[in-house]
């Protein structure tokens, strides 16, 4: 498709996982040279991580930052808004246990194979990182970032048990694009309510044709009726008690879904 025109602005996109922004994402950057688009195209740009990776993002040379026209990343909010402040923001949010149970297939099927959805949310690391997931994206500072150290890095010293600790944490990092879980307190709360107000267009999954229209409007860009890609193929379910456990612990991320739908009202 032929680049968009220099007049549009462009967008950066707080991609939350599986929410249904990949079907947005493909769609707008397609309209985009492949040197304006980050995370860059191509299987390399894959492997390094770039979409969840935020030293990759932060490290890029200003001048070549600010030749982006558009951003899809699973980062912290504050990432997007440090690394390309020119452009508006979007997101899509989606009902907290819908979200959860969908992200804890994806790693089962493209990770964990043979794990069960119940193992997945047992399992610290990830766990603490997709309770109140969608919080923690919007509370998470620039303050308590800790640069992703790469698994040739790690200290000599550390023992066989203190290693497989800490690669699981890189991987549970990987898996849900949050290098480390935030503490989240009514403080914390307050600040992801906060940055959410700053987000230029804000939608729900439940209405991806509204946010796609929206989306249209501010970029100036077309947008054909979209659907949702990237959809979990298995048929693994998540039973009535490991739905309750997940609810239990997205008592914030409930109460964000619900300020985000206020606000489409």
């Amino acid at each position: 498709m032929a680049a968009a025109p220099h007049d549009v602005p462009g967008i950066a996109i707080v991609h939350l996982m599986k929410t249904g922004g990949t079907s947005i994402g493909r769609a707008l950057s397609s309209q985009f040279e492949p040197s304006e688009c980050y995370p860059r195209r191509g299987e390399a740009a894959r492997s390094r991580g770039q979409k969840v990776n935020p030293d990759q993002l932060l490290d890029l040379p200003d001048e070549e930052r600010a030749s982006l026209r558009f951003v899809s990343v699973h980062m912290p909010a504050w990432v997007v808004g440090a690394a390309v402040p020119h452009l508006p923001t979007a997101t899509m949010l989606r009902h907290p246990v819908d979200r959860s149970i969908s992200h804890l297939r994806q790693i089962a099927r493209t990770n964990r194979t043979g794990s069960t959805l119940d193992e997945l949310w047992a399992h610290p690391p990830i766990r603490r990182r997709l309770a109140n997931y969608q919080t923690q994206v919007f509370a998470a500072e620039s303050s308590s970032y800790d640069r992703r150290p790469r698994s040739s890095e790690l200290p000599t010293d550390l023992t066989e048990h203190q290693k497989t600790t800490l690669i699981d944490e890189l991987i549970a990092a990987k898996e849900t694009g949050l290098d480390q879980p935030v503490e989240l307190d009514e403080r914390s709360f307050a600040t992801a309510i906060e940055r959410l107000d700053t987000i230029d267009i804000v939608g729900t999954t439940n209405d991806l044709v509204g946010f796609s229209t929206r989306l249209a409007e501010r970029t100036g860009l077309p947008l054909a009726t979209l659907g949702h890609e990237n959809q979990a193929t298995d048929n693994e379910t998540a039973d009535s008690e490991l739905r309750r456990r997940i609810a239990a612990d997205n008592e914030l991320d409930l109460a964000l879904y619900e300020y985000a739908e206020g606000l489409l009202a």
